[in-house]
């Protein structure tokens, strides 16, 4: 994050050769182009969410229409405008800033999010997830790991597993932590389905631990957010060899992710009972082939969107936006 102790610095410290802002959308991001803009700094920022349309999304902002949303919009354009170089991390990013921000086509790369894959080695041995929460190891678990907030969607598919009592070897782990936790658990109790279970806290270090745990790792989204968004869950999920059932609009880059790596299933979000028969589908499909879907996630991941495959286009372009390297110039980042 970037805050005002951290914009002071960066006004009164030796002038550096270029800033690369990976912070907070808007308010944090437009005091690092104010001082970038004062001091005559390249500035090359990385946008992870769209706003202010992830807002309208999540219904945080309810017309598009509004003085609060064309005011916000009108400043991420500047900020973008005011950069030397804009890093989004998808394609459907791109066309949004290029269509609506008015930014040149030279200006805009597009380098996806990453993670260290060496951090990940799948198929633990002796995995207590299961004893621990008194999951049988035959019974068809599904997960959701990460943020349980406004944007994530987690009651929608705790309102799939409300339609599934009947199929009493099948589970739904939720864990993490977030604004809709309490929420979320309240709704879980109101459905009557026992087999609806929460892990809390969740330290960061047991993250492949509950997702191998998984038979199934689910990626809710909530209205049109997949469109402008890309949760860094499902890179994790895909590192972590288990398939992904995510409801997101179908041309999303969440579906696009899924459906070209082959590691899953999408449907639109807003029908728990389609949700539900969905995975019931999904649990009586033989284990070798959820195996099939999981290790093409991981290979797929591996190959777009690890450290070793992304982090040098992100160098390659601060050094070209510094005037101190060498760059191919390509607007979908260095090839």
């Amino acid at each position: 994050s970037f805050g005002i102790t951290s914009g002071f610095t960066l006004l009164m410290s030796a002038k550096p050769d270029i800033v690369y802002a990976n912070t907070w959308p808007i308010l944090a991001q437009g005091i690092i182009s104010l001082i970038c803009h004062m001091r005559g700094i390249p500035l090359v920022v990385s946008v992870q969410d769209v706003y202010p349309e992830s807002l309208l999304a999540q219904n945080r902002i309810r017309d598009g229409h509004s003085w609060i949303f064309r005011l916000l919009r009108w400043l991420d354009a500047l900020i973008a405008g005011n950069s030397s170089a804009l890093i989004v991390i998808s394609d459907q990013f791109r066309e949004l800033y290029l269509r609506d921000r008015k930014l040149s086509p030279g200006k805009v790369y597009v380098v996806p999010n990453w993670i260290d894959e060496k951090s990940f080695i799948a198929n633990r041995p002796n995995n207590p997830i299961r004893t621990q929460h008194k999951i049988p190891e035959h019974a068809f678990l599904a997960v959701y790991g990460g943020n349980i907030g406004v944007a994530a969607g987690v009651d929608g598919a705790i309102l799939a597993f409300a339609n599934m009592r009947q199929h009493f070897e099948t589970y739904l782990l939720i864990a993490g932590d977030g604004s809709n936790f309490e929420d979320c658990q309240r709704l879980a109790e109101a459905s009557k389905n026992s087999r609806i279970l929460f892990l809390r806290p969740w330290p960061a270090g047991e993250t492949l631990t509950v997702l191998a745990a998984a038979d199934l790792c689910l990626l809710p989204t909530q209205g049109e957010q997949s469109l402008v968004s890309v949760p860094s869950k499902l890179l994790s999920y895909m590192l972590a060899s288990r398939p992904v059932f995510a409801w997101a609009v179908p041309d999303s880059e969440i579906a696009r992710i899924i459906l070209e790596s082959g590691c899953g299933w999408v449907i639109p979000p807003g029908d728990p009972e389609k949700l539900s028969k969905q995975i019931v589908e999904i649990a009586a499909l033989p284990r070798q082939e959820l195996r099939q879907r999981g290790e093409a996630g991981r290979d797929f991941a591996r190959r777009h969107y690890s450290k070793s495959a992304n982090l040098s286009k992100v160098i390659e372009i601060l050094e070209k936006t510094s005037g101190k390297g060498r760059y191919h110039d390509s607007p979908h980042g260095p090839q």
